[in-house]
This record gives C-alpha cells, sequence and structure tokens, in this order.
C-alpha cells in the first residue's frame, strides 16, 4: 500500500501545471511519447473512469485509491 507521501510524490511528478490534480492534458504530455496513438479523450475516459467524474482531474485521494486498487 502506497504512503501518502508516496502518492503526494508521484501526483507532484504527473501535475505538470501544478494545480495539485492530474488533468488529461497533463497525462497526455507524460505518455504521449510513451503510448502510442494516445489521445486526450482517451486520458479523459481514463480518469472519469477512476473518479466517476468528468470534470477529467485525479486528486491526490483519487490516485491513492487507484494505486490501492491496482495493488501498489
Amino acid at each position: 500500500m502506497p504512503t501518502g507521501t508516496e502518492v503526494r510524490t508521484f501526483l507532484q511528478s504527473l501535475d505538470l501545471d501544478r494545480k495539485n490534480a492530474v488533468s488529461a492534458e497533463d497525462l497526455l504530455r507524460v505518455l504521449q511519447d510513451n503510448v502510442e496513438g494516445v489521445t486526450l479523450k482517451d486520458m479523459r475516459i481514463f480518469i472519469k473512469s477512476i473518479t466517476g467524474k468528468s470534470d477529467a482531474l485525479l486528486t491526490e485521494n483519487d490516485l491513492h485509491v487507484f494505486l490501492e486498487e491496482m495493488g501498489f
């Protein structure tokens, strides 16, 4: 299980616009060089699948819950 500090550090590494949440745009910029064909729409769908909300933002809590569910 990730600690709060680990999740916060991970979020900060993904939060390129420094808004204390990971946006679909942040994820796209991080992944587009490594994942072929990924789109902004894909990132919005991915975030909504985690949060259940359509604001396309992953908060620290959202990220923590997701990582725990994934077994990290």
